[in-house]
């Protein structure tokens, strides 16, 4: 958490969440192989969550189910 904190300027922390988590897996005497594996998955399981999310937001935005636009609660 430290480190992926001392790279908040860099968008998406595209690359560098991952040379974390391998430096992490390395510095635990784990297979770095194993750190660029975890990254890939953890970064898939938010891709996966992002994309129902967004269809989501766009039919609420289209006014798709729930309530018409314009209408607020």
């Amino acid at each position: 958490m430290a480190l992926n904190g001392l790279i908040f300027f860099i968008p998406g922390r595209v690359g560098s969440a991952e040379t974390v988590r391998v430096a992490v897996f390395s510095a635990l005497g784990l297979p770095a192989a194993q750190g660029a594996v975890y990254s890939i998955v953890r970064r898939g399981r938010e891709v996966v969550w992002a994309i129902p999310g967004l269809f989501i937001l766009l039919s609420m935005k289209a006014g798709v189910g729930g309530m018409p636009r314009g209408v607020t609660g």
